[in-house]
């Protein structure tokens, strides 16, 4: 079936971004908003009156920054942060103690508040 299958992504400089279903790429293909740099073959795609080639890769026909988008999330954690006075949410101790995955996943099984050998 050609809806089964990845489309690998890339940005306008043919950086991989990442990989889209088949449907979710000949969406795209269909607002203009990527080139198709390659074609999966023979599949296609058929509907009642038209048959439509699978891409295999497609590029966006805009830049994506993607440097500047971790930059900006790791910026809002940072601000997290700092509004908690880099504290633990779960526990209470400061930044630093152990990681906060770990206090969540102990407190969100009943565990002990004792966090011994996690810390």
């Amino acid at each position: 079936m050609a809806l089964n299958g990845r489309v690998l992504l890339l940005n306008q400089t043919y950086e991989p971004l990442g990989t889209v279903s088949v449907p979710r790429a000949i969406i795209m293909t269909f607002k203009n908003t990527v080139f198709v740099e390659e074609f999966d073959g023979d599949r296609v795609l058929r509907s009642a009156h038209h048959e439509f080639p699978v891409p295999s890769v497609i590029r966006r026909r805009t830049y994506i920054n993607i440097r500047r988008r971790r930059e900006q999330s790791g910026m809002k954690r940072l601000r997290i942060y700092m509004r908690d006075k880099f504290r633990c949410q779960y526990c209470g101790e400061k930044k630093g103690h152990s990681s906060n995955v770990q206090c969540q996943i102990v407190q969100s099984h009943d565990g002990p508040t004792d966090f011994g050998p996690w810390t």
